[in-house]
């Protein structure tokens, strides 16, 4: 059980990286100065500023996302059903 958890909260804390990062892109591209470069430039950091307003998300089954929040409601659960089980057995 310990190894599951371990291996699912490296996972969880690489995916909350990508969304922190994904959500600097946004503030990167507004302080690089495009609106000095004009034309095709200044368009296309128009676009792709408009893209990092929604943050990069992994999901899981492509319905739950993926973070550290999500590895701690998965161990409430997990721990809930382990106290629920041991009750019944006992």
């Amino acid at each position: 059980m310990l190894t599951g958890a371990s291996e699912l909260l490296i996972y969880c804390k690489y995916c909350d990286d990508v969304i922190s990062e994904s959500e600097r892109v946004q503030q990167a591209l507004y302080g690089s100065g495009w609106a000095a470069q004009g034309g095709p430039f200044s368009r296309g950091v128009l676009i792709m500023m408009a893209r990092a307003q929604r943050p990069l998300c992994l999901r899981a089954a492509h319905v739950h996302p993926v973070s550290l929040q999500t590895f701690t409601k998965v161990l409430n659960a997990s721990y809930t059903v382990f106290t629920l089980m041991r009750q019944i057995k006992d």
